[in-house]
């Protein structure tokens, strides 16, 4: 099996994963990944990340240098 993608990761802004977000990009890139979905926590729920954050990401580009995908949900 090639795998491509992880379509559901948490950066450490969700408090309970340890990685930052160019910390996963780059780590997947290491493995082969096309493609990551960073999935953290929405603002309603408990240990989520400030609305801010959200805001941020959105500004973002969806294609990382080297044609790498980034998903945002």
């Amino acid at each position: 099996m090639n795998l491509v993608a992880d379509l559901h990761t948490h950066t450490s802004v969700s408090h309970h994963a340890l990685s930052t977000l160019h910390e996963m990009v780059e780590q997947a890139k290491s493995l082969g990944l096309k493609t990551i979905a960073i999935t953290d926590h929405a603002p309603a729920m408990p240990d989520s990340p400030h609305l801010w954050y959200f805001n941020s990401l959105l500004r973002l580009p969806h294609i990382l240098p080297g044609g790498f995908l980034l998903l945002k949900g």
